[in-house]
């Protein structure tokens, strides 16, 4: 996978295995889908930097010429182990700005306090910053870039 945006920003492009995710967190990633059509493959999802009481969670990637019912011939992947920070430090020290991006400023005048808290919204309990949930832009980032969108978020 290559990471391409997190959190509503585009990164310089870094090729990961695996993603170091948490909650409230969102990022754009490319897959290259160059394996066997014939064959499915697994994706996982597994808890990470707290201890894990739900097994990890699996879902196919179905390429269209099979059926998306049939189960891949390997075994699923394993998930990182849930306290491995060492690896979650890697995987944040390859986040950088995408190149061009406006720098910021080198002084401030305010100090802004962020409250991150879980709320039940619309019956649903969503992480929130000062009780607001994020809202995904209606055009997709990466469709941004394929539109040559400037300012779409």
């Amino acid at each position: 996978m290559v990471v391409v945006e997190a959190n509503g920003n585009y990164v310089q492009p870094f090729v990961v295995d695996d993603l170091d995710m948490h909650s409230g967190e969102s990022y754009s990633v490319l897959i290259t889908t160059n394996q066997d059509p014939t064959k499915n493959y697994w994706m996982s999802v597994g808890m990470r930097a707290r201890q894990p009481w739900t097994p990890p969670a699996l879902t196919i990637l179905n390429y269209k010429t099979t059926s998306a019912s049939k189960l891949p011939t390997i075994s699923p992947p394993l998930t990182p182990a849930w306290n491995d920070f060492n690896r979650s430090k890697s995987f944040t020290k390859k986040l950088f700005a995408l190149m061009g991006s406006p720098k910021p400023p080198k002084t401030h005048r305010c100090q802004i306090i962020l409250l991150h808290t879980q709320n039940r919204m619309d019956g649903t309990i969503k992480w929130a910053i000062n009780n607001i949930s994020l809202v995904l832009p209606s055009t997709p980032y990466l469709g941004s870039i394929k539109l040559g969108l400037k300012g779409g978020f």
